[in-house]
């Protein structure tokens, strides 16, 4: 069990992500460039860096943008584990931090397909 937690969990002790091809082909498209930006921007503009306004910041995204949460849920996780499922994505965010969450959703997005 101890052997998976680098796979799992090796976002945390890093900062070079590295994208799960599959998982990347379709969450790393052009229609969810914009999305990504608007929920950076959000996240940008919360006023605390914590799970639970975190998780509203993406939600009221998701409700402005006319989407389900897991359409920017999946490309987030993404950007910022390369992993397609993990932690609590919240929880991870705010263990990140604000600094590391904004420059993997920033690289991740340039490297977007389209």
């Amino acid at each position: 069990m101890f052997s998976e937690l680098l796979a799992y969990a090796g976002f945390y002790f890093t900062d070079k992500v590295e994208y799960d091809a599959e998982a990347a082909k379709k969450d790393f498209v052009p229609e969810n460039r914009p999305r990504l930006e608007k929920l950076r921007d959000a996240f940008a503009a919360a006023p605390k860096f914590d799970a639970a306004t975190l998780e509203a910041a993406l939600k009221e995204t998701a409700r402005a943008l006319g989407v389900k949460a897991g359409v920017l849920v999946h490309p987030c996780r993404l950007a910022v584990t390369g992993k397609p499922a993990g932690p609590s994505l919240y929880h991870l965010l705010e263990v990140l931090g604000k600094e590391k969450v904004m420059a993997r959703i920033e690289k991740a997005m340039a490297g977007f397909s389209g």
